[in-house]
């Protein structure tokens, strides 16, 4: 059984990014890419110097032949069966020149299909996944998600820009605390901007007015408390009912009244971090606010020896040249842990 330096679950911008540090610094490693990704319902990925605009899979197949087929030899293979669990066993070295034999920590992890992975260290980088509202509560949404509901305005909004209006959605009254921010930078793009709070009470523990409220219309952002029916999302103007008007979105209301098109809506809905329950189960901690990853040392190692972070699974910033970013720093941990411990002996 071959004994890896690490083992990074995960086969987006943040996994691959840091398998291409190991490759740098001579360290084996084996990419684990089960095919989900946050971004699988765009179209582009921006940001990205000589990648803006561009598709994610683009990307994902040219880093992946890089690692490959490209320079280096020590990415032994990405696999495609997800991870099941990752455990920590002791093994016992066969006896050195001295006669004497060494116990050492390692990781396991068990893929779909059975198959044992060991290895030094490990790498979460397997992001967070977007909890969509299901289509009974909110019928449309999932259609829409990506094409013209958009969770973060530098990501996507910008195709849109000099839009007649748009609109942000809140879906949980935690989100309620974004909207005047997400108003802003939609303003940027759009000339009328209106939040919709879905039927959601804006009384501050029916205390009085949410300060959040009075900074909406003092900006003079609109603010629609209708229930909404569901979510018609439109792609081009050749799937719109009527031609009078851009691809967009509209609102249908529960009221019956007339439906109101926007350009875009944007939307923060609830997210958790992928793989959670294994990382937990190693010891991994999570902040209580954020429900991220805490991170202990500036490479992302968590309070976990041999455990390391990367992407969106431990930051608020989540966009694809942070992952990037934080794949580099990462694979630097890696190599600087396992460097430390062959330096002393282990």
């Amino acid at each position: 059984m071959p004994l890896y330096d690490c083992l990074i679950i995960g086969g987006g911008p943040a996994g691959l990014s840091t398998a291409l540090g190991l490759c740098r610094a001579v360290r084996s490693c084996v990419v684990f890419d089960d095919g989900r990704y946050r971004n699988w319902a765009t179209s582009y990925m921006h940001t990205v110097p000589t990648w803006d605009h561009r598709r994610p899979e683009d990307y994902r197949q040219a880093a992946t032949e890089e690692l490959l087929n490209g320079r280096y030899d020590t990415v032994s293979e990405i696999s495609t069966s997800p991870v099941l669990d990752v455990v920590v066993r002791v093994v016992v070295d066969s006896n050195d020149s001295n006669g004497h034999s060494s116990p050492r920590r390692v990781f396991v992890a068990i893929d779909q299909n059975g198959t044992e992975w060991h290895a030094r260290t490990v790498v979460f980088a397997s992001g967070v996944e977007d909890l969509l509202p299901p289509n009974d509560r909110v019928p449309g949404f999932a259609s829409g998600w990506g094409q013209c509901i958009f969770h973060c305005l530098f990501c996507h909004g910008f195709e849109e820009r000099g839009a007649e209006s748009a609109g942000v959605l809140i879906l949980t009254p935690g989100a309620f605390q974004f909207s005047a921010a997400f108003a802003g930078m939609a303003a940027r793009l759009a000339r009328k901007i209106t939040v919709y709070t879905n039927g959601l009470d804006l009384s501050e523990g029916g205390s009085g007015p949410d300060p959040i409220e009075g900074l909406l219309r003092r900006n003079e952002f609109d603010i629609d408390t209708r229930p909404i029916e569901r979510l018609t999302p439109y792609k081009t103007n050749a799937d719109r009912r009527h031609e009078d008007g851009p691809p967009g979105i509209d609102i249908h209301f529960k009221d019956g009244s007339i439906p109101v098109h926007h350009a875009f809506l944007v939307c923060r809905p609830e997210q958790r971090v992928r793989n959670r329950r294994i990382m937990e189960a190693l010891g991994v901690r999570f902040a209580a606010a954020t429900g991220l990853a805490e991170v202990v040392s500036p490479m992302n190692a968590t309070h976990v020896p041999g455990v390391f972070v990367a992407g969106d699974n431990n930051t608020m910033y989540q966009q694809v040249v942070n992952a990037f970013c934080q794949g580099g720093m990462v694979s630097g941990g890696v190599h600087h842990y396992l460097l430390t411990k062959e330096l002393n002996g282990e």
